[in-house]
């Protein structure tokens, strides 16, 4: 993103306080989960893969926060991270329907890309694209 431009979102390390009722409720929503293998999540699994990720070293995930009045939209997985190779998946999910097609998902994706390259040393990115999500279609490759 060009310097002199103020990103519309922020990336931080998402916690169990991030699993509340309306970030569940993103996961039993069937528009949200229809590209999604992860669906109708409790709280104790979200904090069992946030913990497993930690523990294993395996992935980073991050809320994406709205600049400004830090609402979380949305999640950025870095991971499954195959740290031998320096590879990775970067995946991003905004399940806040309300800002859908605003290009907050690129953003998120170029900051979460910096954070794979710069910050963790991977070598590597990948990510998986379903055709028939024009969304996902855009933000990666817009």
């Amino acid at each position: 993103m060009p310097q002199d431009i103020q990103p519309r979102v922020s990336l931080r390390p998402l916690s169990e306080d991030d699993f509340t009722e309306k970030y569940l409720a993103w996961f039993a929503d069937p528009e949200v989960t229809r590209f999604l293998e992860a669906e109708n999540i409790t709280r104790q699994d979200a904090i069992d893969h946030l913990r497993q990720g930690q523990v294993k070293d395996a992935w980073r995930l991050y809320a994406i926060c709205l600049t400004g009045s830090e609402q979380h939209i949305g999640n950025l997985k870095i991971g499954p991270i195959h740290w031998k190779h320096k590879l990775s998946d970067l995946v991003t999910i905004v399940g806040d329907r309300d800002v859908w097609g605003r290009g907050l998902a690129r953003e998120a994706i170029q900051q979460g890309v910096h954070i794979a390259f710069e910050e963790l040393g991977l070598r590597k990115l990948s990510a998986s694209i379903h055709s028939a999500n024009p969304g996902s279609k855009k933000a990666y490759t817009a």
